[in-house]
């Protein structure tokens, strides 16, 4: 049996895809039992309860869905989604908010090949660039202790679940967190594939065998060199007008030939990291896929 319904935040906000209702009222029941909490959540009202003092319309967690749906960043749906109710909101929390819906929504995946059924044979990909990131190579190193057999394996299931509780306890504020974080590294996450397409929870993740004996310091030389000499490859194929403008935000000079700049700009990355990265996010985001 419930107890009487008490406050749990006297001034909590509520974002619509038309306005912003502020000094709302949340409550909350127990159980007279085991004295658990259960907060208000009735999605029949159009409305999703995150944290007690932060709640979302049902049209605006489908209108962040639709709009990713079409690969449309999240940040930029946000920001438009703010200026379109004209308040000033802190983004992570619409966002966290999103995401908290999104764990307690079902979800089907349906991926489905006209001609091989779940199990197509060739797989044709874009790179997704979005989700780059570097990776200290100590991340890939298994422990002393660790057995590499394995580590060759890891249940998509649970490290999915673990995700999913991450996003869900944002919406509980100091709660012990202990053993379900997420730890983001190459040696512990799990590829994502739907239920059909696999034989079970069981995938192979081998990324910690790229770790070679090489000595760290050579390694990033000899990945330096590699990527270097791609970027003077994709420079090289860009047009006169392209590179002269990469030249001039390096501060190098635009004058003389194409292949001059190129080479201008091959001796600034080579000296200067940052300037090495500059190149290459902008190469890399006009590279083919």
């Amino acid at each position: 049996m419930l107890s009487q319904a008490e406050i749990a935040c006297a001034k909590a906000t509520l974002l619509t895809m038309g306005k912003v209702v502020k000094n709302l009222k949340t409550y909350y029941k127990k159980c007279s039992k085991c004295h658990f909490c259960y907060r208000y959540q009735d999605h029949r009202n159009g409305i999703h309860n995150f944290s007690d003092s932060f709640l979302i319309g049902m049209d605006v967690a489908s209108f962040i869905r639709e709009f990713l749906q079409q690969s449309i960043p999240i940040g930029s749906v946000v920001k438009a989604l703010s200026e379109r109710v004209d308040n000033k909101l802190k983004a992570q929390t619409i966002v966290n908010a999103f995401l908290h819906f999104e764990c307690l929504s079902q979800h089907d995946c349906d991926y489905y090949c006209v001609l091989c059924g779940y199990h197509p044979t060739i797989l044709l990909m874009d790179l997704n660039r979005k989700f780059n990131f570097e990776c200290p190579l100590a991340q890939l190193r298994l422990p002393e202790e660790c057995d590499e057999a394995d580590a060759d394996f890891v249940n998509c299931n649970e490290f999915w679940m673990n995700v999913q509780l991450t996003m869900l306890v944002r919406g509980v504020p100091d709660t012990n967190t202990a053993g379900i974080n997420v730890q983001p590294n190459l040696l512990t996450w799990s590829p994502s594939f739907g239920p059909h397409t696999r034989r079970g929870p069981v995938l192979i993740n081998t990324e910690h065998r790229k770790v070679t004996g090489t000595d760290q310091s050579e390694l990033e030389k000899e990945c330096r060199d590699i990527t270097e000499e791609r970027l003077v490859e994709l420079l090289t194929q860009s047009t006169a007008l392209e590179v002269k403008k990469m030249a001039v935000r390096l501060g190098a000079s635009e004058k003389g030939s194409k292949f001059d700049v190129v080479f201008r700009i091959k001796q600034c990355i080579s000296k200067d990291t940052e300037k090495f990265n500059k190149v290459f996010r902008n190469v890399w985001d006009c590279s083919g896929g």
